[in-house]
C-alpha cells in the first residue's frame, strides 16, 4: 500500500481571480495612443473625484 503525500497549494492562481483582485486593489486607467481614456476602474474614478459613469 502506497500513500501519496502531495502538498496542496492554498494559493489562488486562477487568472480571472488574480486580475479581479488587482483591479479591486489598484486605481487603474487605460488610454489609447492619442491619450483618450478607454477605461478606468472605480478606484481611479474615486481618486479623481468622479464615478466610473462620469468618466469620459
Amino acid at each position: 500500500m502506497q500513500i501519496s503525500m502531495q502538498k496542496k497549494s492554498t494559493q489562488v492562481f486562477e487568472e480571472d481571480a488574480v486580475l479581479a483582485a488587482i483591479e479591486r486593489s489598484l486605481a487603474m486607467i487605460q488610454f489609447d495612443p492619442d491619450g483618450k481614456v478607454l477605461w478606468a476602474n472605480e478606484n481611479f474614478a474615486k481618486t479623481m473625484g468622479y464615478r466610473v459613469a462620469d468618466m469620459p
